[in-house]
């Protein structure tokens, strides 16, 4: 074999391989990462993974062994393939955890309220039922009422807070972006805290009427919270999406280089098909990102689940047409 078909056989190796890592990447993030994870710390571990085997393929530029080589581009392949399974086994299992703890939290707060409620009901019941000295039932019925209050309020809050670190802690908003939403989340939790705050100066003398007056004022509060959540978990899901196609126009980068090798009809039909799918992504994202821009405006936060379900449903039929690429391509290279 000439000195310039082992080069190009090894500049072969190193796009395919790279490719390779990228079409896992994009295999592992279509289930989990517009869903609640950070996936970015993965990404960056994805991408040192191509760099060391770049490296090691370029180290072995003085190897002339065709068969050899080949074999080593193979093991390469196969051992990146069980680092990839290995993470997204363990990336599967941290989101799955996580899961079930706040299911299981949860639980015990719905149980907490449910219990709550009814000893507030209980002790509805007792005053309306006692017919002499009820200053004792009174007591029971305001305090009962003054802890159910604070319960909801201490709920609401620990919700603000778990958005904030998801904010602060995202690798794919900007500073700005950031900034904004922890504003929103901050003002929130203000005026929670100061309604907290409220309850806990209810005094011995406070009336029913005081106390159903803070009641209301809660539920319009949570109202407010709960559209402020959404809209953070919005911004937070399509900064995660951005990021995913983003890392398409990588592929589809790399895809280019490996295309350009051939002019096989099977290879140009396959590159091609994910050209033409990236760009359905595009204007799908930028349909998506068009609601997310509107909403309380002329759009709601249904409207952009829809839309950004839209996307996801795409990047699941993204994998299929990495491996129909990588298949063609790979025929090449066996007939030559």
């Amino acid at each position: 074999m000439t000195t310039g078909g082992v080069h190009k056989m090894k500049r072969f190796g190193k796009t395919f391989v790279s490719l390779l890592v990228l079409a896992l990447f994009l295999l592992s993030i279509a289930p989990a990462a517009l869903a609640d994870s950070d996936d970015s710390n993965d990404t960056e571990e994805i991408e040192d993974s191509n760099d060391e085997v770049e490296e090691e393929i370029e180290d072995d530029d003085t190897d002339e062994d065709k068969p050899e080589f080949r074999r080593e581009i193979r093991n390469d392949r196969l051992e990146i393939k069980e680092r990839f399974k290995d993470k997204q086994t363990e990336i599967r299992e941290e989101f799955k955890q996580r899961i079930d703890n706040f299911k299981e939290e949860r639980k015990v707060i719905i149980k907490q309220l449910i219990d709550e409620r009814q000893e507030l009901r209980d002790a509805r019941l007792s005053f309306q039922a006692c017919e002499e000295d009820c200053d004792d039932q009174k007591d029971v019925v305001r305090d009962a009422a003054k802890k159910h209050l604070d319960h909801i309020a201490n709920s609401i809050i620990k919700s603000i807070e778990r958005l904030e670190d998801k904010v602060s802690n995202s690798k794919q908003l900007l500073d700005e972006e950031k900034e904004e939403l922890l504003t929103d989340l901050g003002t929130a939790k203000d005026n929670v805290l100061a309604q907290q705050e409220t309850v806990a100066e209810l005094g011995e003398n406070a009336t029913a009427k005081e106390i159903r007056t803070l009641a209301q004022e809660l539920r319009k509060t949570w109202q407010d919270v709960k559209h402020t959540h959404q809209f953070t978990v919005a911004k937070l899901t399509s900064a995660q999406l951005e990021h995913a196609v983003e890392k398409h126009h990588t592929l589809a980068e790399r895809m280019d280089t490996l295309a350009a090798e051939t002019d096989d009809e099977s290879v140009t039909e396959a590159h091609q098909a994910f050209l033409a799918h990236l760009e359905e992504i595009e204007i799908e994202k930028a349909e998506a990102l068009e609601v997310l821009s509107s909403i309380g405006d002329e759009y709601t936060i249904e409207d952009w689940r829809e839309e950004q379900h839209d996307v996801r449903e795409l990047f699941r039929d993204s994998g299929k047409l990495v491996r129909d690429f990588m298949k063609a391509h790979r025929a090449t290279q066996v007939e030559q």
